[in-house]
């Protein structure tokens, strides 16, 4: 089966938000000759910078929002969050929730623009195993390197989450990345099957996944192409040799009606954790107590993040 992200589900739309951003711009750049790559940054707005890559013909876009001030603090912890298919990294910059997060809790944040298909005339994610930038491997490969050079990233606190194509991004990359990638969150997207069935990870991973028990975009069924939420979780749960599990419910916090269930597996090797939740009467969306359109029984940002914080790339922070 091709690797090709994008095609899993290309017709889909990230969630709404936007943002203009047009104040003045001050330049920064770095090159990488061993690999001929050029990273170019412009600061478009507080704590935010767009750059873009280049390498021979190619440019790839991300933008970096770090609340850090103190150029001397090093051993930041990164997280990486991925639009969904058709959308873009500006929205997913507004819907995601996590800049006040990173602004209290002191992490930087990138997000990655998927590339353009013209094709599809949308935008998605790939894995093609070209030694360039437009294999997204290779891109968050060459990123996590200028990172660590440039803004004095904690290599062992790298964490990646995803919307929907994107999140079936994260599970590849804590797949392909296991050394690199601490923890993984996708968000309304499962793992395809090609991932599934050639994943040899390195080193134990702490998952946590959200799903709508209602999407009808990516069910949690699965479908040809992607496993089901209860199989991309207990793949983890099995790889990690977690010995025992529970399920909580909860709360119904916006009073419709429809609360959902945790499944927690525990007692894992290097005491990682994997965490799926299922929101009951939930579609295709980004969980967000704050949205005034989709207001939901959880914040997925904030549930993230808290995860997120106890594990490191070896597993449990102690």
């Amino acid at each position: 089966m091709s690797k090709v992200i994008l095609c899993l589900a290309l017709f889909l739309v990230s969630c709404s938000g936007s943002s203009g951003m047009n104040n003045e711009s001050d330049e920064i750049n770095q090159t990488n000759n061993n690999n001929l790559i050029n990273f170019s940054c412009n600061v478009t707005s507080v704590n935010t910078e767009n750059c873009n890559v280049t390498q021979n013909q190619n440019t790839r876009e991300f933008y970096i929002f770090n609340p850090i001030n103190n150029e001397s603090l090093n051993n930041a912890p990164v997280v990486f969050s991925f639009h969904g298919g058709g959308g873009t990294a500006t929205e997913n910059m507004e819907y995601s929730g996590f800049r006040q997060i990173a602004q209290e809790e002191k992490f930087i944040l990138i997000y990655p623009q998927g590339q353009y298909f013209s094709n599809k005339d949308s935008t998605g994610w790939i894995f093609n195993e070209n030694n360039n930038i437009t294999d997204d491997l290779f891109f968050i490969n060459e990123l996590i390197d200028w990172l660590y050079e440039n803004k004095r990233i904690n290599l062992d606190r790298i964490y990646a989450t995803g919307f929907s194509v994107g999140a079936v991004m994260s599970y590849d990359l804590a797949c392909k990345l296991s050394n690199k990638i601490a923890a993984v969150a996708p968000v309304a997207g499962t793992m395809s099957l090609d991932t599934y069935e050639t994943c040899r990870p390195e080193k134990s991973k702490s998952i946590i996944h959200i799903h709508g028990e209602s999407d009808s975009i990516l069910s949690p069924s699965g479908s040809e192409y992607l496993k089901s939420f209860l199989e991309s979780i207990e793949f983890w749960a099995n790889f990690n040799q977690c010995s025992s599990s529970n399920t909580e419910g909860i709360s119904d916090t916006n009073n419709d009606g429809y609360s959902g269930t945790i499944i927690n597996y525990n007692n894992c090797s290097n005491q990682v954790a994997v965490t799926g939740i299922l929101l009951e009467n939930y579609d295709h969306q980004w969980p967000s107590i704050d949205s005034q359109k989709n207001q939901s029984d959880i914040d997925a940002a904030s549930y993230i993040w808290d995860f997120f914080k106890k594990f490191d790339v070896n597993g449990l922070i102690k």
